[in-house]
């Protein structure tokens, strides 16, 4: 005979692991094109699917006197959707020498 204890705690459990399960865990990465100017970095995310998503963008872009400055961007996507993020410079003797973009999806539902 079993422990009615043990089992409702077992079942418990199996509950908060299936259902708690952060929808980061599945997430993907997306190409995200960045685009490079001497005063800007653009950072560009497009949602080729067939569902919505949430992406986590990240834009850094690497300026002449070796600083990196970085943007975040936390945006929703529906299907044949862009979005964008943007990372500037605007002092005349700094200017951008080379940049990247980064994109962290998850579907919605």
């Amino acid at each position: 005979m079993s422990n009615p204890i043990k089992s409702l705690a077992l079942l418990a459990f199996s509950l908060l692991a299936l259902t708690g399960t952060s929808k980061e865990a599945s997430a993907f990465f997306v190409a995200a094109q960045a685009q490079i100017t001497p005063n800007m970095i653009t950072g560009e995310v497009y949602n080729q699917f067939p569902r919505p998503m949430s992406c986590s963008v990240r834009v850094n872009g690497l300026r002449n006197d070796g600083f990196v400055q970085t943007a975040w961007a936390q945006v929703t996507l529906m299907p044949g959707a862009y979005e964008y993020a943007y990372v500037y410079t605007t002092n005349y003797p700094l200017y951008f020498i080379n940049g990247e973009a980064f994109a962290d999806c998850h579907y919605l539902f």
